[in-house]
């Protein structure tokens, strides 16, 4: 397993209640962590705009129509195999939304794994 942290990171600023912000980057690292292969990798990078901050993962993916149901309390999809509650995505998304920002998700469009972006709603953050 490898943690690639792009540069352009330290070029932003993420404003906002730090605890918030360390609990949606904590939960969207340990589910990138709990659904990587052995050998996968997980990186950060900032987005194009500089309003936020995405994380790739190469585990499996979801599938499409699973996609909208993964912030759902206790939601945990068909891949069981994954420990957990199926609470982390549902919390990380409550405290993004407190923080002012969005956070989305997207399958990479090589369907090798997954993609979340937080990212805020204005430039003036």
């Amino acid at each position: 397993m490898s943690v690639v942290i792009d540069d352009a990171l330290d070029a932003i600023t993420l404003n906002g209640d730090p605890d918030d912000l360390k609990l949606v980057l904590r939960n969207l690292n340990e589910n990138a962590l709990e659904h990587l292969a052995s050998a996968g990798r997980i990186t950060w990078y900032a987005l194009p705009d500089r309003n936020g901050v995405a994380i790739s993962d190469e585990g499996p993916g979801v599938d499409d129509d699973e996609l909208p149901r993964i912030i759902e309390r206790f939601y945990r999809g068909r891949n069981r195999s994954a420990s957990g509650t199926g609470l982390g995505l549902t919390i990380a998304t409550m405290a993004a939304a407190r923080l002012g920002a969005v956070l989305s998700f997207r399958n990479r469009s090589d369907r090798q794994g997954l993609i979340a972006e937080l990212q805020w709603r204005t430039t003036s953050r």
